[in-house]
């Protein structure tokens, strides 16, 4: 049952198409080769914003959208993911021939009041 509810969630994403009959199954509707990450995770996943004032609603508790600068650097930080993941697709993970990413950034370390 789990996997069906996968396998509707693929198809329904036009990433799977059903074979009928005593050979049928499920197959990839594209090759491997043309199906990004990016497709699965938005066919997957209910959503893939990072916060929530990036959902299509745009909802912020403060009404601040338009000008928040963290709103602004969530929008930005949203679009380098997605294209990180529409680079990749699934061949590319069977092959672990992974697309060249932005250089991951070292966290500051931040100070909390006690270490003051």
């Amino acid at each position: 049952e789990h996997t069906q509810k996968i396998l509707r969630k693929l198809r329904d994403g036009g990433l799977v198409k059903v074979k009928l009959g005593s050979n049928g199954g499920y197959m990839l509707a594209r090759d491997a080769s043309e199906i990004s990450v990016l497709e699965v995770l938005k066919a997957m996943e209910e959503t893939i914003c990072i916060n929530r004032c990036l959902e299509p609603d745009g909802y912020c508790s403060r009404y601040a959208t338009s000008y928040c600068p963290m709103h602004k650097y969530y929008k930005k930080v949203q679009r380098m993911m997605e294209s990180v993941f529409a680079a990749a697709t699934i061949q590319d993970i069977v092959d672990e021939n992974f697309p060249e990413v932005p250089e991951i950034v070292t966290p500051v370390k931040v100070k909390n009041k006690v270490d003051a």
